[in-house]
């Protein structure tokens, strides 16, 4: 199936809708204003997946993964810069700046705080999708995973064609900023579009 232009806009509305419901979760939770970029929507096989993100994967991150599969297959990842989070997590826990630890080690409270968000995150936004579309989504336990790679390796299939949506939002008056990817297998395309083109006429 290619991506034409109008199944790339209707891909980005989805996406956009359901990472304002994000936002508007993860406003709540810190009390600051959540601001959004447009969402990214590209397809790649997965030597050109690696070569995107190794040339963006500079230094340590901690990553939410959750995946997810039933009538729609893939994973959402919330992902910070390793400093970026300790900040993030601080916030969210009423923590000082002079809280942070210049390692950057987290608690296992810490952690488990961030997992927690996390998990509330994508299933806003995969949640919001699966409604509009609609398709049924099984979600897996989300794992909070601190690596110097944003999507893991190892959940990527060397024969799979990935559809990626990529969204970077900040966080107003603080130093925070991340990235709300969703990676859905190629085949889960089509049935997005018929889906939702169904609902349309």
């Amino acid at each position: 199936m290619v991506i034409t232009d109008e199944i790339r806009e209707i891909l980005t509305e989805l996406i956009n809708t359901g990472v304002g419901r994000a936002a508007k979760t993860l406003n709540e939770l810190l009390q600051y204003e959540i601001m959004l970029s447009l969402p990214q929507i590209k397809v790649f096989d997965l030597k050109d997946m690696q070569d995107e993100l190794t040339s963006r994967e500079q230094g340590t991150f901690v990553n939410v993964v959750q995946e997810f599969d039933g009538a729609m297959e893939g994973a959402g990842i919330l992902s910070f810069p390793v400093v970026n989070g300790k900040t993030f997590i601080n916030t969210l826990l009423s923590k000082d700046e002079g809280d942070e630890e210049a390692d950057c080690d987290f608690s296992v409270t810490e952690l488990e705080a961030i997992c927690e968000v996390g998990n509330n995150i994508i299933n806003a936004v995969q949640g919001t999708i699966s409604n509009m579309v609609p398709a049924e989504s099984n979600y897996h336990l989300p794992e909070t995973v601190i690596s110097q790679y944003i999507v893991p390796r190892e959940k990527l299939k060397k024969n799979e064609i990935y559809l990626f949506g990529e969204v970077f939002f900040n966080v107003k008056g603080i130093d925070i900023e991340g990235v709300i990817l969703l990676i859905y297998a190629y085949k889960n395309i089509e049935l997005i579009m018929d889906n939702y083109l169904d609902l349309l006429r």
